[in-house]
């Protein structure tokens, strides 16, 4: 990232830490129209997305984010969480399986998904 891109960049982060979700949103849709689509930067606007509780957005994000990198695990991960919002637990249950066959050792998403799987099948 380069001058203005990058300090809309840091804006963003610092909207998101400061829990100004709709500037955040708003910091980091700039920065993908200054620098170019980034799977990162779609990762980061969609955590924005989840904290919200704005999953179809936040899905969407995710989605290109794939597109742009199919390796991406917290893409992935991403949509587990989303789909589980909408309590869509067999495709956030498949979601966080496919994230864990790119980086399993992620313990986090391994609990997320046996509290899934529970919740589903009772």
């Amino acid at each position: 990232m380069q001058g203005s891109g990058l300090t809309t960049y840091a804006h963003g982060i610092l909207y998101e830490k400061t829990d100004n979700r709709e500037q955040a949103i708003e910091a980091y849709k700039k920065t993908l129209q200054q620098e170019g689509e980034s799977s990162y930067l779609y990762v980061k606007l969609g955590n924005v997305y989840l904290k919200d509780k704005q999953s179809k957005e936040a899905k969407r994000c995710f989605f290109r984010a794939l597109k742009l990198n199919p390796k991406n695990a917290e893409s992935l991960f991403g949509l587990g969480v989303a789909y589980l919002l909408e309590d869509n637990h067999k495709l956030a249950a498949r979601y966080i399986e496919q994230g864990l066959s790119i980086e399993p050792d992620r313990h986090y998403a391994r609990m997320m998904l046996c509290d899934i799987l529970v919740a589903w099948r009772c």
